[in-house]
């Protein structure tokens, strides 16, 4: 079954939060938000595999509530400067 909706620019202006983006379901959601004109950050303990300029990427590990906490704090001035850009 082939899904070729069209979500061009409607969540342009949006900002999301994808946890676990950088590989597998987690990377797909992001890229679906992203092509309906989102701008996206993506978290995950690794550098995504393939980069992509047009998602932000934060290192974090969201399983611990310390390593979430130290790094969006470190990282956040980063993501407020490209999320504006």
């Amino acid at each position: 079954m082939s899904n070729n909706l069209d979500y061009q620019n409607e969540l342009f202006g949006k900002v999301a939060l994808v946890t676990g983006g950088t590989k597998g379901t987690g990377r797909a959601i992001a890229e679906r938000l992203k092509n309906a004109g989102a701008k996206v950050i993506i978290t995950a303990r690794n550098p995504p595999e393939s980069p992509d300029s047009d998602l932000h990427f934060v290192a974090a590990d969201l399983s611990r509530p310390d390593g979430a906490e130290i790094s969006l704090r470190k990282q956040l001035e980063n993501s407020v400067v490209w999320i504006f850009s």
